[in-house]
């Protein structure tokens, strides 16, 4: 019974978390607030009143377009808010009612911003990475339910074993193989630090 109420639950949630994933991804590379102002259209600024902003059903309804100006709204904002969906009904379906799901829904909403965030302007903002950082050590030490130990393992593994492949690169090559993500030697932007 707790799953038949937990999966639609769960599904619609997650396309609620998708709708901020896309606030996300739109403003912190722009370095702008995400919580002031409201939701707006990109194009127009012209605000979005709430009954206009229901996750995929709102893009349908407006076919894609901005209510005020009639530019459109692209594609990837409802697809956002479905794969978020999705993926919050997988981690219910997979894990039903436990802390563990929780920490999925979390890891996704995490890793979908950051995801296309560096698709399109390859850089991965603080604000997302950091959390994340935290939400690891704590996901290591056995805040899922897993033996801390098996974690912390796993997750110095997961550290060590890229670097030690780029340490051996170097030392083969002499220069840089995968890079230092947002690393910065100089230059910006939108000011975040990035390689040049």
């Amino acid at each position: 019974m707790v799953t038949v109420l937990l999966l639609p639950f769960a599904a619609a949630f997650g396309l609620v978390c998708g709708s901020f994933a896309n606030v996300l991804i739109y403003r912190l590379p722009r370095r702008e607030s995400v919580a002031f102002p409201g939701s707006r259209c990109p194009a127009c600024a012209a605000p979005i009143p709430w009954y206009l902003n229901v996750p995929v059903l709102s893009w349908l309804v407006l076919r894609g377009r901005c209510a005020a100006c009639h530019a459109p709204i692209s594609p990837r904002y409802p697809l956002v808010e479905l794969s978020m969906g999705m993926l919050f009904l997988a981690c219910a379906w997979t894990w039903g009612g436990s802390v563990r799901t929780a920490w999925g829904c979390a890891f996704c909403l995490l890793c979908v911003p950051l995801g296309l965030i560096d698709f399109e302007h390859q850089i991965l903002p603080d604000k997302l990475t950091c959390p994340g950082i935290a939400m690891g050590v704590a996901f290591a030490l056995g805040g899922a339910g897993t033996p801390w130990r098996a974690s912390l393992f796993g997750a110095l593994a997961g550290a060590l074993i890229p670097l030690a492949v780029m340490g051996a690169y170097w030392l083969i090559r002499r220069e840089e193989g995968m890079g230092l993500g947002d690393v910065a030697r100089e230059g910006h932007h939108h000011g975040y630090r990035v390689l040049s």
